[in-house]
């Protein structure tokens, strides 16, 4: 990114924050291995909790996703590991699962990170990942007879990032 565009979507991104409550990020295909996926700048300024990220859906939908728990925790939402959304895809519920520390990275929290250490002077040190099931079956990821596909578009962040991939 050049000079003007990195100052442009700081302040874009600094704005969203300070008048919506998040900015989303969307990376598209970052790498053959990895699908699109969404995360959240600004939560753990605006309701005092850790971003969220989501994997495998449109920008559209993810974004959507983000935003509607931003809502549900200015409405009183705690974020905890384990707890079942209701309101974020139709007919089905979205898991909350916390990222294990050593996917808190550049590579999926990138504008996250830099946020929380040059506006809030702290280091980013929780996250939680929006899982949602097959529509046909209603099963995640860790669900046995769960279908390959909902599998791969939701990388586990909540499991421990294995040493030859960091």
């Amino acid at each position: 990114m050049t000079n003007n565009k990195q100052k442009e979507y700081e302040e874009k991104l600094l704005f969203n924050i300070q008048e919506y409550g998040c900015q989303t990020t969307t990376v598209f295909g970052p790498h053959e291995t990895l699908p699109d996926f969404t995360y959240s700048i600004g939560f753990a300024q605006s309701v005092g909790q850790a971003e969220i990220i989501t994997f495998g859906l449109t920008h559209e939908i993810m974004g959507a996703m983000i935003n509607e728990v931003l809502d549900q925790c200015k409405n009183g939402l705690v974020l905890k590991d384990g707890i079942m959304l209701d309101g974020l895809l139709d007919n089905h519920k979205v898991a909350v699962k916390a990222v294990h520390p050593t996917n808190i990275i550049p590579a999926f929290f990138n504008s996250a990170i830099w946020y929380q250490k040059e506006h809030m002077n702290q280091d980013m040190d929780a996250a939680f990942q929006l899982v949602w099931p097959g529509s046909k079956d209603g099963l995640f990821p860790w669900e046995d007879g769960c279908a390959n596909d909902v599998i791969n578009f939701q990388p586990p962040l909540y499991l421990e990032r294995k040493k030859d991939e960091r």
